[in-house]
């Protein structure tokens, strides 16, 4: 007989996702198809341009959850499936208009994680909007090191962040060789631009006493 710890198992979570959208352009009508072959189906709406998954808060190697498959035609439903109880920040990404909101209750999830325990998880509400701002700008001198562009045609990498209890969410995009960036749908807010000449993958956007050795340099 072999005794030991007990080991408590927990279920994953699935976390519906439920999309208003506030758009004033009324007239798009964009639809698209996932799968291939027999399991191909048609989608709308949100499903086919909103993007969401989750990353842990507290391990940076550890993903969580991701939008699961459409599972029969017409199932346009927006569900992170098989997320593990824990923290975890928030992804969302849209090819049209911007994330105007998300929360869970009274979680703003845009600014704060998102914590999972065993059972059940409410809902993710999740508003879109259309009426965002457009940034254009050029990158000057980086030095000799980087007068050309790198890899994929960026010259620069461009990071917006939102300055503390502002409205506005993190960005980053490229400039091209002529130093050029833009970015055509922008949630409204106070940002500090950052420009590197490298890309930076663990930028601590979402620590504000991280980010004040930034303040002098955006």
């Amino acid at each position: 007989l072999l005794q030991g710890p007990s080991l408590t198992l927990t279920p994953n979570s699935s976390i519906p996702l439920n999309v208003k959208e506030e758009f004033n352009d009324r007239g798009w009508s964009g639809s698209g198809t996932w799968g291939e072959g027999k399991n191909a189906f048609r989608i709308r709406g949100p499903r086919l341009y909103l993007q969401a998954n989750v990353l842990s808060a507290d391990d940076f190697s550890r993903g969580g959850g991701s939008l699961r498959p459409p599972t029969a035609p017409n199932d346009d439903a927006l569900v992170l499936d098989t997320v593990p109880p824990g923290r975890y920040w928030l992804r969302l990404s849209t090819s049209r208009g911007y994330v105007a909101s998300a929360t869970m209750g009274s979680t703003d999830l845009l600014k704060q994680p998102l914590v999972i325990g065993s059972g059940a998880s409410g809902p993710i509400d999740i508003t879109l909007r259309d009426d965002g701002a457009e940034l254009e700008g050029t990158i000057g001198s980086l030095g000799e090191q980087n007068a050309s562009s790198s890899a994929g045609g960026i010259r620069a990498w461009v990071y917006c962040v939102p300055l503390p209890e502002s409205s506005g969410q993190f960005q980053q995009l490229g400039s091209g060789d002529d130093g050029k960036f833009n970015l055509q749908m922008m949630a409204p807010g106070d940002y500090r631009i950052l420009a590197f000449s490298k890309p930076q993958l663990r930028l601590p956007y979402r620590d504000a006493e991280a980010m004040k050795a930034y303040e002098s340099k955006g």
